[in-house]
């Protein structure tokens, strides 16, 4: 059997009953996260333009744009993708190198509003679109050699867990996934690594693209073959549907910081650095960051816009070293000519190493999967000394709990809909799969 032919039969096949229940409390955790990330997302200048967009040429009633009011599927799905990765404080995953929840999420919520979908219903899909990305995202850098971004691979994920819910029949399934093969976007993601900008990740084009691709072979549109059917890939499909990867514990990253996560190693690495060495942030003359290749080609200079903010190293680290953590507030255009942010940044250098380079893709496996992040720091006092960190490895960003998730909900969530709204739709989550329509969490998320 062709991994196309599995991944339509794990699709089409899969109930929530036969879901392991690790996987059945991490679909809830990436529906939280990815909610608090676009709830917060909204209130940014992307998010403004999109459901602006949206309204003017995809509105309708199908489907919420979060806190935005109603539009149809694809407008929702485009939208709501999005501002959940506004912040880059939504999750990411090692197998796929990107964002999955940025684009399955929506299209998960805004297809099962248009199908009446229950709370398990909408939760199986959630489940089935992440083993579905694990699985496509790592065949994806294995068949480029150029580094596509999530929305890229993302536009299959989304054509798959559209067709579970559209209820499409094998032969639309396959010709859904191979629509969105064909269909999807570049997205070269050196590209915006170098030249940060609104485009970042693609992730409201790859839920966009895989929802008219799922719709379009609902009329009988046909694709031809998938990326996913060669020798290279047959191997990451094997286990699918019995090895569920969404419950390895490092497997979804839940971020605390908003900014790629590549930069969140030396992040930590410093702060742990001062914290053992017992030295203040006024007392640092200079940072060094040595990281692997892709590390270092990110943003080196005072931000002018929030991506480039977030696609950066020196800037999120002297946010930390300021401010004692690193929070959507402090990453904000409002602190961008805050002369304590630029007088610590001027201090922090960031280089490539080429033995972290050599590192980061040794520990990374032939598929490509990136899950090492070496950084090693050196920092130097006004008085002289100089300490280093050694090589120090990523680490997973939060506690992957759903009290763990609580809290930074809250704090994304709180100051948009209030204290109150914010607690309902975090009990709403809590027991999603006990509601009987998706409607009674949706309801919760349409104004302000």
């Amino acid at each position: 059997m062709s991994p196309t032919d599995r991944l339509v039969e794990f699709i089409l096949g899969t109930s929530w009953s036969q879901i392991p229940e690790g996987a059945k409390e991490k679909s809830k955790l990436c529906l939280i996260d990815a909610l608090g990330a676009s709830i917060a997302g909204s209130g940014t200048r992307v998010g403004e333009i999109v459901t602006g967009f949206v309204k003017d040429f995809w509105n309708g009633d199908e489907a919420t744009v979060i806190l935005s009011g109603r539009a149809s599927v694809i407008g929702a799905a485009l939208a709501n993708g999005y501002m959940v990765n506004a912040l880059d404080i939504d999750d990411g995953a090692k197998y796929t190198r990107g964002h999955p929840g940025a684009q399955v999420i929506p299209v998960v919520l805004a297809l099962s509003e248009k199908y009446d979908k229950t709370g398990k219903e909408a939760l199986t899909g959630i489940v089935i679109a992440y083993e579905t990305a694990h699985r496509v995202g790592r065949c994806w850098h294995r068949k480029y050699e150029d580094y596509r971004s999530c929305g890229s691979w993302g536009s299959v994920v989304c054509a798959g867990v559209s067709a579970y819910l559209m209820g499409l029949s094998k032969e639309q399934t396959r010709h859904a996934l191979a629509i969105a093969d064909y269909n999807s976007p570049y997205l070269p993601m050196m590209r915006a690594i170098a030249q940060p900008s609104m485009v970042k990740h693609g992730t409201g084009w790859g839920a966009m693209t895989g929802v008219i691709a799922a719709e379009w072979a609902a009329r009988d549109f046909t694709g031809s073959s998938t990326t996913l059917d060669n020798e290279d890939c047959e191997s990451f499909f094997d286990d699918l549907g019995v090895d569920y990867l969404v419950t390895d514990g490092d497997a979804v990253e839940f971020k605390q910081i908003p900014s790629c996560s590549w930069a969140h190693t030396p992040i930590n690495a410093t702060r742990d650095l001062l914290k053992t060495q017992d030295i203040s942030p006024e007392e640092i003359d200079s940072v060094k960051v040595e990281g692997f290749y892709e590390m270092a080609a990110l943003h080196s200079e005072v931000p002018d816009k929030i991506e480039e903010a977030q696609f950066n190293v020196k800037w999120p680290l002297a946010v930390a070293l300021v401010d004692g953590g690193v929070s959507p507030e402090g990453m904000s255009e409002d602190r961008f000519d805050d002369e304590d942010l630029i007088s610590m940044a001027d201090r922090i250098s960031v280089e490539e190493s080429k033995e972290l380079t050599r590192m980061n893709r040794s520990i990374s496996d032939e598929a490509g999967e990136t899950v090492a992040w070496p950084a090693r720091v050196t920092v130097k006092t006004l008085d002289g000394r100089v300490v280093n960190s050694g090589v120090v490895l990523s680490e997973p960003a939060i506690d992957a709990s759903f009290s763990g998730l609580a809290d930074k909900f809250k704090r994304l969530s709180s100051p948009h809909v209030g204290s109150e709204r914010t607690s309902e739709i975090l009990n709403r989550v809590k027991n999603f799969d006990q509601l009987d329509s998706v409607f009674d969490l949706t309801v919760l998320l349409e104004s302000r």
